[in-house]
This record gives C-alpha cells, sequence and structure tokens, in this order.
C-alpha cells in the first residue's frame, strides 16, 4: 500500500496543485472582469437614462429589462445620498433629454457615508489606477497571502465589495449587480437600521438637492421618474421605529417631487430580498420589466 502511495504522489501532487491554481485563476479572471465592469459603469456617458439610488437600487435595476432599445446604465452605489456632488455627476453623463429613474431609500437622504464609496470608485478608477489594478489582481492569483494594494498604497472598493460576497454578486456591463445565491435572512439589517435612524434622521439638504435636480432636468426636455426602493417588512418595519415619520417624510417627498415634473412609479406588489435590503436575481429580473413596463404606459401614480 506504501509502494503504491509512493508511487503515485507525484501525480497527486501535480493534481492537487493545478486545482489550486486554476481555482485562483479563476477568481483572478472573475476579479479582472468586475474590475473592467466598473470602470465602464464610471466612465459612461452620452446615457439615453441613467438609474440612481444607493445599493438596493443597485441590485434592483437592470436597465437592459427595463428598456433593451436605449443605451441605458445603473449609476447606483452601496451607501449613496442624493447629494450635488452625486447629481453633478448624473448630469455629466447623460444627454440633455435622457430620461432619469430614481429609487429612494430613507437612508439616501441622511448622507451616512458622504456617497465616499462613489467617489473611490471615480477617483481611483483612472487610467493609471485601472492598469495598475488589473497587474495586481493577477499578482492576487498568484501570491493570494501577499497583500499588493497596501503596498502600493492602494484600496479597490469595488473587488472589496465583491470580495465579501465571493462568486454571489455578479456586476454587468450596463451597471445592474446580481445576487445570484440563496435568500440569506430578510430581518439581517432591522437592528442596523432601527439604530442609525434614530440618531441620523434623512436631511432636507439633500431633498433640496434633488428637488432642483428635477426642475433642471425637466427644463431640458428629460423625462424624470421615481420609486421607492423594495424592502423586506421586516426591514421596513424596522426603519418605522427608527424614524417614526417615516411615512410622513415618503409621502411629504413623493408631492414635492411630483409637482416639480416627477412621474411616481408605484408598485403594489411586494418583492423577495436575500438579505431585506437588496433583491434577490429573479426578483430584480421581475422588478425592472415591470418597471419598464410601467415607464412605457407613463403609468404615473398621484401619491
Amino acid at each position: 500500500m506504501k509502494k503504491v502511495i509512493i508511487k503515485f504522489s507525484p501525480a497527486l501532487l501535480i493534481i492537487f496543485i493545478m486545482a489550486v491554481f486554476f481555482g485562483r485563476s479563476q477568481k483572478s479572471r472573475d476579479d479582472l472582469m468586475n474590475n473592467r465592469l466598473m470602470n465602464t459603469k464610471i466612465t459612461s456617458n452620452n446615457l439615453d437614462f441613467i438609474i440612481l439610488g444607493d445599493s438596493r437600487v443597485m441590485f434592483s435595476s437592470n436597465p437592459d429589462l427595463i428598456n433593451n432599445k436605449l443605451k441605458g446604465m445603473n449609476f447606483a452605489f452601496p451607501t449613496n445620498s442624493y447629494s450635488k456632488y452625486y447629481l453633478d455627476q448624473v448630469e455629466s453623463r447623460i444627454k440633455p433629454t435622457g430620461d432619469i429613474i430614481m429609487g429612494l431609500s430613507l437612508e439616501s437622504f441622511t448622507g451616512r457615508s458622504n456617497n465616499i464609496s462613489m467617489k473611490n470608485f471615480i477617483t481611483k478608477f483612472d487610467r493609471g489606477y485601472y492598469v495598475l489594478n488589473q497587474m495586481s489582481i493577477y499578482l492576487y492569483s498568484l501570491f493570494p497571502s501577499f497583500d499588493f494594494h497596501a503596498v502600493l498604497n492602494k484600496t479597490n472598493p469595488f473587488t472589496s465589495f465583491i470580495r465579501h460576497r465571493p462568486r454571489l454578486n455578479i456586476a454587468h456591463e450596463n451597471g445592474w449587480s446580481e445576487h445570484t445565491g440563496d435568500t440569506i435572512d430578510e430581518s439581517r439589517f432591522v437592528y442596523h437600521y432601527e439604530k442609525q435612524f434614530k440618531s441620523l434622521p434623512p436631511k432636507n439638504e439633500f431633498i433640496s438637492h434633488l428637488i432642483k435636480f428635477v426642475k433642471k432636468m425637466k427644463l431640458t426636455g428629460a423625462k424624470v421618474y421615481f420609486f421607492e426602493s423594495p424592502i423586506s417588512e421586516e426591514t421596513l418595519a424596522a426603519e418605522k421605529r427608527g424614524y417614526r415619520l417615516r411615512d410622513q417624510f415618503f409621502l411629504s417627498l413623493r408631492r414635492k417631487l411630483t409637482s416639480s415634473g416627477a412621474c411616481f412609479i408605484h408598485f403594489k406588489s411586494s418583492f423577495k430580498t436575500y438579505d431585506g435590503d437588496h433583491l434577490t436575481s429573479s426578483e430584480a429580473k421581475r422588478f425592472s420589466k415591470t418597471l419598464g413596463e410601467k415607464i412605457k404606459k407613463e403609468g404615473c401614480s398621484k401619491e
């Protein structure tokens, strides 16, 4: 038996090394692809329509399913706020008469992260960093225990976001992020939101920025649509406990936006999330198709 093991040990060792190498090689290819797609997202311009919001929108809205005949981009980012900086970035990427689709969530009016995720993407995915990052991902596949980003004093927010849930979140050319895993826990963020909104309620400055943006875009001939990002019942209840004026806040916001010329898209049905905050792949596709149909029919709600 020992002779057999000794005889075949070199072959087994080679198989083991190949398995490890190709596993890392696949991971490297995934990272390289995700990196290229994010670069496409932040350098997009001359768009026919653009989708705005935070990570809820990033996972819920697939431009190709909303309208596959026009050039669209999901320009949503994690923990994003409707700041003047963000809206200026949006305006520079869309045609003067291009359509605006906005997903609203309570957190997108708090300024909690100061748009840090989007700012990191835009400032660090310049041409020089993009090439450097592609090289570091390749090196990572060969030497996974060595942190090349730390040595180069660089960080890659998008790759780290993808690695946080490896192989489950897939980035697409149109800016949509797709979650391919199963539902984890729809009450996952209950404590987080209940605690957060007690100390960090929405701010009027972000409402003001958004209203001015809508009015400006309407003057150029653009059509503006908005919807409330779908979340689980557990997350919704947590937000209401954290900020007791939540319903009044959204009612007032809807009235201000519609009076400024925006079209409110209302959804009567609920959608399944994988963590209470972000839609599953199948539900995101269903949501996107429904959103596209409502926009096509100009299905604007009064409230």
